[in-house]
């Protein structure tokens, strides 16, 4: 049962939200006019000389909801002038702003890229910013390699469909290959809440990461996939879950709202340490 006083919490808990949002943004505002602030940094990081840079600028980017820098991020993924391990990150990117003019691009990887780590990332990044156009693109796959097909089931899981976890699963299996280790992180990260808000999540994984998990924890993974129904529970439990990440996803705006403040009042006070006589 709910205490009394539930409701007046969450409303209050709603205008904190509210009213730290706003003064981020306002200061963020003020920042950004003297040609400080996250956006300041997001093209502070794109436009170093320095790879990893680029990749911590577009994270930046996804973290900070930056859409100002799409087209930027558009065009670097196409132009193919950096490595794959970076235009992965702005593929990441992309998929999280989720903004659908990043579509012709994603698809463009998908038919085209000859890395299949970074064709993978395009799968879920295009089924996160266009369902209609990843089902469709989908559909027109024939003899897809290893990489398109576990880029496919994290795409499916995303838009919560289960059907294509026993790939993911023979994947993991194979631990010595860069491929399993992208598997693991998918099991964990769609596979687990499912297990675990039924009680077969294994407990000895909690505190272990999917790419250092043994042969034998997967092999146990698998058993617990096998004798359950994923879908089943999906359909039963991801509009609950949903519910959960929106409480969570609230959590984590005040929170970030809060990083922001404080990120801002950083680069405000280093300024005027720098410019002071």
């Amino acid at each position: 049962m709910l205490p009394a006083d539930y409701g007046q919490s969450r409303d209050w808990a709603l205008r904190g939200l509210v009213l730290v949002t706003a003064g981020a943004a306002l200061i963020t505002v003020l920042a950004t006019g003297c040609g400080r602030g996250p956006d300041a940094e997001v093209r502070r990081l794109l436009n170093s000389e320095q790879a990893e840079d680029h990749k911590r600028g577009a994270w930046l980017a996804a973290d900070t909801g930056h859409i100002v820098v799409l087209d930027e991020l558009v065009h670097r993924v196409t132009e193919r002038a950096e490595t794959p391990d970076v235009r992965e990150a702005y593929v990441y990117s992309l998929g999280l702003l989720g903004d659908s003019r990043a579509t012709d691009a994603l698809l463009a990887v998908i038919a085209t890229e000859q890395s299949g780590y970074l064709r993978q990332a395009a799968w879920l990044a295009l089924a996160r910013v266009n369902a209609d156009a990843f089902r469709e693109q989908a559909a027109q796959v024939g003899d897809a390699d290893e990489w398109d097909r576990i880029g496919l089931a994290q795409g499916y899981m995303e838009l919560g469909e289960y059907g294509d976890v026993p790939l993911l699963v023979t994947e993991a299996l194979a631990s010595d290959t860069w491929r399993g280790d992208i598997a693991a992180r998918a099991i964990q990260r769609w596979v687990s809440p499912l297990l675990d808000a039924v009680g077969r999540w294994p407990l000895e994984l909690a505190e272990v990461r999917p790419e250092d998990w043994t042969g034998e924890q997967v092999a146990l993974v698998a058993e617990r996939i096998d004798a359950t129904d994923l879908q089943a529970i999906a359909d039963d439990t991801l509009p609950h879950l949903e519910k959960s990440r929106h409480v969570h996803s609230n959590e984590a705006k005040l929170n970030k709202a809060r990083d922001r403040i404080a990120r801002v009042l950083f680069w405000a006070l280093a300024e005027n340490a720098d410019s002071a006589p």
